[in-house]
């Protein structure tokens, strides 16, 4: 749920020095062969992805063996990632280390607080196999994102996801992202997506799919049971000077947490802590069992 500035890896870069290590030469002859064709995915990727279009690529239902273009299958263009841009001791490698260290602070962009250690397709590689090493299909994440994305292929703008490389920055400047607090003990939290009804139809449903297809609002709720539990000493203090005490405090963590990111989970969750007057009143001391 952050952008994050397109990788600095150009795709030509990252194309020829991947295929430059392919040990099979009459391969890596193919894989020269079919150079202008596979570059012409690419700017036809770049050119949805910046209009929000890339439901519009036809994917590839074929198995491995299939022909992808020229002589060179689906597995000869999964292999080139796995083998060449992954491999250890490559030197395409360097590359995929350089977007994988891409993201701020080593956060994963799809939820904002795992911590990177892999490349996402974007488009998956076995759907999109002509994009498998393209840069600015590859996403740093963390494993849960990664793993856990759905692979359903979008047929409509508002069935994608949000594209760290190319959404509006509205997904920045606009908050979306909401928290509801339940009054149970312990307190508990869950999470929405309530974007502007100013918002196109196609991004409020991208909004959207990003809770459902990441598993966000359960995985959030984790982190914000943890955030609330460790707040129990600091709210019992602040309880015997008065409720105020309690929202003051609660407000300013909001207020700080807005400035930087409008849709993190911690931003939603004082939010709604500050505003829930249960919680503010002594509900916070429900946390005690």
């Amino acid at each position: 749920m952050r952008r994050l500035q397109r990788p600095a890896p150009s795709a030509a870069e990252t194309y020829d020095l991947c295929v430059s290590t392919v040990a099979n030469p009459a391969l890596r002859d193919y894989f020269a062969a079919s150079r202008a064709e596979i570059f012409g995915s690419y700017e036809d990727y770049r050119q949805l992805a910046e209009n929000q279009q890339l439901h519009a690529l036809e994917p590839l239902d074929g198995g491995d063996d299939t022909l992808v273009v020229g002589h060179i299958t689906k597995k000869d263009l999964k292999d080139l990632y796995t083998q060449q841009l992954v491999g250890r001791g490559k030197p395409a490698r360097s590359l995929y280390d350089q977007i994988l260290a891409s993201a701020p602070f080593g956060r994963c962009p799809y939820c904002g607080f795992g911590q990177v250690s892999t490349l996402d397709h974007f488009l998956a590689k076995a759907k999109f196999p002509r994009v498998a090493v393209l840069p600015i299909n590859l996403v740093p994440s963390c494993k849960d994102c990664n793993h856990g994305k759905k692979a359903a292929v979008a047929q409509i703008p508002g069935e994608q996801v949000i594209h760290p490389y190319f959404e509006s920055t509205e997904i920045e400047e606009e908050q979306w992202l909401f928290a509801a607090i339940q009054e149970t003990a312990p307190v508990s939290v869950t999470y929405r997506a309530t974007p502007p009804a100013t918002w196109s139809d196609a991004l409020q449903s991208r909004a959207s799919n990003q809770l459902k297809d990441f598993d966000l609002s359960r995985r959030f709720a984790l982190e914000a049971a943890n955030e609330i539990a460790g707040l129990t000493p600091l709210l019992r203090s602040l309880a015997l000077i008065g409720e105020q005490a309690v929202r003051e405090h609660l407000k300013l963590v909001f207020e700080s947490e807005y400035s930087l990111k409008k849709n993190s989970w911690r931003t939603a969750l004082y939010q709604a802590l500050a505003n829930s007057h249960w919680y503010c009143e002594g509900g916070h001391a429900a946390l005690i069992q």
